[in-house]
């Protein structure tokens, strides 16, 4: 389904479905669609992972080749270490009675990980930093899951965003509006995950706001669009509507979204005034419009809202970013990768890195759980560079094979857009034999390799 008519699919499947299997409180229900869309997955993806190496991914076949489900306590790592980060900041800054392990327990964020003791340089670059955290309001976060897949990464930042929203005072009705208008935001380039994802986020708006459904409302949750299947000449009869520099400006965007579906939420979109386009393509809906127009406007209108969220910057990205090696890619998407990410052109996933690190505001949270092989292969040294030169790691949880339910190792590394060259982050260690039983109850785990560091120290290693 799509949001020209969700809320009547919506409201179909709560009145035919008991409400108990909405109730997230039981826990689950959030995991069972993503498992769900993997399982519907498996033979698409087994398909394309079939092919012979020497065949290139295109457009759907990426997504097939390389949704990978987060599990959830992943999950509440990335976003509490991140988001919740960035939040209890705040609190320190702004009147720091209580420490951040105090602040944590409040709000009952069971991976939340403190701070290590930091030398007194280092104190004095946090200081500085952080003073604009100071009067950073709650309404005004900016969140995105540039690869958001079934939802699980949105579904679970909301139920920490209505924490905040609570402990600032608001009620569940009027946070759970504000969250979905003003704080989350996610793209895919599956039109299938985007429908889950906007099902996923849409119920858990409505396990705290009852009525929420009873309002069309436009969540900030879309599918890449791809126009090229488009001829710019069919856009005449709408081009002719409009003012020069509107016709520009989408001319432009026409062209920057012609391998939507295969470049994703690597794309890179410049700042436009998307609000005055948005306004003079409604204002069209005031006259005759004949049937030839009306798809045309829809699809302007699709194009500028992914536009905008991709020219946006943000507080915090989180994403489980697609695994695909530059072997795999095709022709134009390997040209694209070398002319616009020359330092990570060796895989998806660390273009995501190089692309969403820097869409962060300053002093902002981007956290992806990735494959570990960024931190060692020579093909990534110019990458790392850049990392050690332009951000600070703030967390890195390295995880051993199968942790993720994939045979190979994997990293979340939580980057802070800012560099502070005397800060210690934080490193530890998960083992094989730390999920086979269950799911570790707190991090990090006693035993295994944990080091709080200052990341100059990598400088040292040839």
């Amino acid at each position: 389904f799509t949001p020209n008519y969700h809320v009547g699919v919506i409201q179909h499947l709560i009145n035919d479905i008991d409400e108990a299997d909405f109730d997230v409180t039981r826990g689950g229900q959030v995991e069972i669609i993503g498992w769900l869309y993997q399982y519907y997955n498996t033979e698409p993806k087994e398909v394309a992972i079939s092919q012979p190496k020497s065949h290139k991914f295109r457009n759907n076949e990426i997504a097939s080749a390389t949704q990978i489900f987060t599990p959830d306590w992943i999950v509440k790592y990335m976003v509490q270490n991140s988001l919740g980060k960035l939040w209890i900041r705040h609190i320190v800054a702004k009147n720091g009675s209580l420490s951040e392990k105090q602040l944590a327990e409040q709000f009952q964020w069971q991976y939340y990980m403190e701070d290590g003791p930091q030398p007194k340089e280092a104190i004095v670059e946090i200081t500085s930093t952080e003073n604009s955290l100071e009067d950073l309001n709650i309404q005004d976060i900016k969140f995105i899951d540039p690869a958001m897949g079934s939802g699980h990464i949105l579904v679970y930042a909301f139920d920490v965003l209505m924490d905040i929203y609570i402990s600032e005072g608001f009620s569940k009705r009027e946070a759970t509006e504000l969250i979905i208008t003003n704080n989350l935001s996610g793209l895919d380039i599956d039109m299938r995950a985007f429908q889950l994802s906007y099902f996923s986020v849409m119920m858990k708006a409505r396990q705290y706001n009852r009525r929420i459904l009873s309002v069309n409302h436009s969540i900030n949750v879309f599918s890449i669009p791809d126009t090229s299947d488009l001829a710019i000449e069919s856009f005449n009869v709408l081009f002719e509507q409009l003012t020069e520099k509107t016709v520009a400006i989408l001319k432009e965007l026409l062209a920057i979204f012609v391998h939507g579906s295969e470049f994703g939420s690597l794309l890179k979109v410049g700042q436009y005034n998307f609000e005055m386009i948005l306004s003079e393509l409604d204002g069209l809906n005031e006259h005759q419009l004949s049937f030839e127009l009306i798809p045309l406007i829809e699809k302007s209108k699709e194009i500028i809202k992914a536009a905008k969220l991709l020219a946006q910057p943000y507080h915090v990205v989180i994403t489980n970013p697609p695994y695909m090696g530059s072997s795999r890619m095709s022709p134009a998407l390997a040209k694209f990768a070398k002319e616009v990410y020359p330092n990570s052109k060796s895989d998806l996933f660390s273009m995501f890195m190089e692309r969403w690190g820097s869409a962060t505001l300053s002093g902002g949270y981007s956290c992806m759980v990735t494959m570990q092989s960024w931190m060692f292969l020579s093909s990534f040294e110019k990458m790392r560079k850049n990392i050690l030169t332009k951000y600070t790691i703030s967390n890195l949880m390295h995880m051993e094979n199968n942790v993720m339910g994939i045979a190979f190792g994997t990293a979340v590394t939580i980057l802070r857009n800012t560099l502070l060259p005397d800060f210690s982050g934080t490193y530890h260690q998960i083992k094989t034999t730390d999920v086979t039983k269950g799911i570790p109850a707190v991090v990090p785990i006693t035993g295994n390799r944990f080091n709080r560091t200052n990341q100059a120290n990598f400088k040292k290693i040839p």
